[in-house]
């Protein structure tokens, strides 16, 4: 028997705004899941960041193996101690899951917008779509070249026009991009799952970028917190919650469905990864340009003209049959 997983990854999904949810009865299908697997908390790397919490799901290793630490190296020669280029794929150390599992058996993978997966590589009977940080959000950089034909453009705002949305609290313009990208995710992961892959990985991190902008109007406990804030700012947090998580358990069940009347020799597994940030904590931003650099070009390319260091504190996880 061949089995069948899919792993999605919510960046700031946290347990403390879907545990809530799930008790009103908004999320019933993780509802579902939770009740028949296992949900659990989860120690976040050190230092706890985005950047290498998700090297470490991808190659197994800590930072100090795999030597990412943050979005930028360290360096020293500069006031905040790290220097002004991003790291990318090509900085870390390590086979990652997806290598192992091409070299391991004829396993066809799909690697969706996983966070320092930029630029792609090449996987034997793999699909990798980048994830950020990238040169430009609204494209889709991904190995085989030719998928990206049928995955289409990532995102219809820029970094700069997202951050002008996220400073204005234009919700109504956040919300409408996320949909977007929330489809495309969907689509994605349901089509490449209907097909049979045997391991796809989704991952979105549009929950951890309205925590960042909207945390501290959604939790009254936050020193930032302003009861007088619009309504769509104060439930932004919960609303996107409620979407993403949804959206794929609905594309992992219609397709096992799906595969399930064509083929009774497979077997399918879910499991939830979820980065939880501090996204209460007052934001420390730079305005110093920040630049990414692809593995065949040494130049520096710009990638966005600001940065966000708010870090992630913990993660949690659900295991599904």
């Amino acid at each position: 028997m061949r089995y069948r997983t899919l792993v999605f990854g919510v960046d700031g999904a946290t347990f403390e705004v879907i545990d809530p949810l799930v008790a009103a009865g908004k999320m019933p299908a993780l509802a579902g899941l939770m009740a028949r697997g296992v949900r659990a908390g989860l120690r976040s790397t050190c230092p706890p960041v985005s950047a290498p919490a998700w090297t470490t799901f991808l190659t197994g290793k800590q930072p100090g193996k795999h030597g990412v630490f943050c979005f930028q190296n360290f360096d020293a020669r500069h006031y905040s101690g790290f220097s002004e280029t991003l790291v990318n794929s090509s900085y870390f150390r390590g086979k990652t899951l997806l290598d192992h599992a091409a070299e391991a058996a004829p396993i066809r993978t799909l690697s969706y917008r996983i966070p320092m997966t930029y630029p792609p590589w090449d996987i034997p009977n793999g699909v990798v779509v980048s994830g950020f940080p990238l040169p430009d959000r609204r494209q889709t950089y991904v190995r085989p070249a030719e998928a990206a034909a049928e995955l289409g453009p990532a995102s219809p705002l820029s970094y700069d026009e997202t951050a002008a949305a996220m400073k204005t609290l234009d919700v109504a313009t956040l919300e409408a991009s996320n949909r977007v990208e929330l489809e495309g995710l969907e689509r994605a992961v349901g089509r490449y799952l209907a097909r049979g892959f045997e391991l796809v990985i989704g991952f979105t991190g549009i929950p951890d970028t309205l925590h960042h902008g909207f945390w501290a109007f959604h939790d009254a406990a936050s020193p930032l917190h302003d009861p007088a804030a619009p309504s769509g700012a104060r439930t932004a947090s919960s609303r996107t919650a409620a979407r993403v998580v949804s959206g794929l358990v609905r594309a992992w069940i219609f397709s096992r469905q799906a595969r399930a009347r064509r083929d009774t020799s497979r077997s399918s597994s879910l499991a939830a990864a979820c980065n939880a940030g501090t996204a209460g904590a007052p934001r420390a931003t730079s305005s110093s340009p920040a630049f990414s650099r692809t593995s065949n070009d040494s130049s520096p390319r710009r990638l966005t003209s600001r940065r966000d260091f708010s870090t992630a504190a913990g993660s949690a996880c659900c295991l599904a049959r």
